[in-house]
């Protein structure tokens, strides 16, 4: 049995982490079984360095084509060519695959995730591909470009085939997904977001800091409602201009979240300026500073995603402060008292306040 494992869309360090993890669950799942991973080169090779040497697991890479570059016309070309060059990539796999092999989608853009969907139709071999954020833009969509993706994604999950399966990283979206009658029990298969967590060494230091340090970690955007970061230290002015409490977010920030900036938040404006995301490294070194994580999904948010930036924070074993979620509500049903849930920012404000 062969497994192949694709990755259509991540570049360098970005899902390295989950790819990493997911590799491993599926040598663990299928011991016996040979796993091809496809990804992009520098990807790759980060991936290689997350997981031991493993001689069930062989990596091949693949070539990814820019479409952010240059001109409307000539991203309208780049992207015609990378469409058809990932329906022939995709369908060289296919043809490939045998029937007792296993194709694994770990990530694609929306269209070459069609692409792949319709492909998958012609073929009897067993797919599993994995769910991701742009799921969420099925039910909730805020601009021309998430309504798009939302109505791909609607018929991706609306074509049907035989052996075709779609892997959710929460436990908390099936039922919506099943009530929304765009997929039938049978056909989702769902775990918690694997990660690997044996690569640091613990730390039972409480309040590293001189000051109390909370930060928001990943992406500052209003996808996550990250933006109230801001509102959440006006609250707090007095205790960050008497140098008490830093507020600081770790991680890019979106243009969407740039109008809400203020003085009192050290956060990611430089790196957005500069188009680029941390790397890993830098990335972690940050969260293992923090005395506490923060987090502000609503509670339409993150239904459908799962928080890799959570996991980052448990790994680094820092107390969680979160406005009160179903995600948040789960986890801490399972893993017990890991921080604090909270009604409103007023409440988290005054519990930092009280920390001091």
């Amino acid at each position: 049995m062969i497994i192949h494992t694709i990755d259509k869309s991540s570049i360098g360090d970005i899902h390295t982490m989950f790819n990493a993890s997911m590799l491993l669950v599926l040598n663990k799942a299928f011991p016996n079984a040979e796993i091809i991973f496809y990804a992009e080169a520098i990807h790759l090779e980060i991936v290689r360095t997350r997981i031991k040497e493993n001689e069930k697991i062989s990596f091949q890479t693949i070539s990814l084509v820019s479409t952010k570059e240059g001109g409307r016309a000539k991203r309208v070309f780049s992207m015609v060519k990378k469409l058809k060059e990932d329906r022939f990539f995709f369908k060289s796999i296919f043809k490939k695959a045998k029937t007792e092999d296993l194709i694994f989608l770990c990530s694609a853009a929306a269209m070459p995730f069609y692409i792949f969907r319709k492909l998958a139709t012609k073929f009897s071999v067993p797919v599993v591909a994995t769910l991701h954020g742009e799921l969420e833009y099925v039910f909730y969509n805020n601009n021309h470009r998430e309504k798009y993706i939302g109505k791909i994604y609607k018929k991706i999950l609306l074509t049907k085939s035989n052996n075709f399966y779609y892997l959710l990283l929460n436990k908390i979206a099936k039922r919506e997904l099943v009530n929304s009658q765009l997929l039938k029990e049978n056909q989702i298969i769902e775990i918690e977001h694997p990660y690997i967590f044996h690569t640091y060494s613990q730390q039972d230091n409480y309040l590293l800091n001189k000051n109390l340090l909370a930060g928001n970690v990943g992406a500052l955007s209003i996808r996550k409602s990250a933006h109230l970061i801001y509102k959440l230290a006006e609250l707090v002015y007095k205790e960050i201009n008497n140098g008490n409490i830093v507020i600081k977010s770790i991680g890019y920030m979106e243009e969407d979240a740039i109008p809400y900036r203020n003085s009192l938040v050290v956060d990611g404006y430089d790196l957005n300026k500069k188009n680029k995301y941390l790397e890993r490294n830098v990335f972690e070194k940050k969260v293992s500073e923090l005395d506490y994580a923060l987090f502000f999904y609503n509670e339409k948010q993150y239904i459908y995603r799962a928080s890799g930036a959570m996991l980052d924070v448990i790994k680094f074993n820092k107390p969680i402060m979160a406005l009160k979620h179903p995600y948040f509500d789960k986890v801490f049903d399972i893993a017990g008292n890991i921080g604090y849930l909270f009604d409103n920012l007023e409440d988290m404000s005054q519990k930092l306040k009280n920390i001091l």
